[in-house]
């Protein structure tokens, strides 16, 4: 009887670690296509970035009370 148990412990981890292996596959592949999606949105981002005309600088108004107490 024991070794019978010892059987179904030795397939239960053997499964176990299937099932392991598989998961990390799996979380590999979703990593690896959110970082490609990641990179793909941010090259989209600098191509448009690139392709708009730069903007002349504003001058800013100064925002002072004219008082000049520190």
């Amino acid at each position: 009887m024991s070794q019978y148990l010892r059987h179904l412990a030795e397939q239960d981890a053997a499964r176990r670690a299937r099932a392991e292996a598989h998961l990390a596959e799996l979380t590999a592949a979703f990593c690896d296509r959110v970082l490609a999606d990641h990179a793909e949105d941010e090259h989209d981002r600098l191509v448009r970035l690139m392709c708009t005309p730069p903007q002349p600088r504003r001058t800013r108004a100064r925002h002072t009370t004219g008082d000049q107490r520190r």
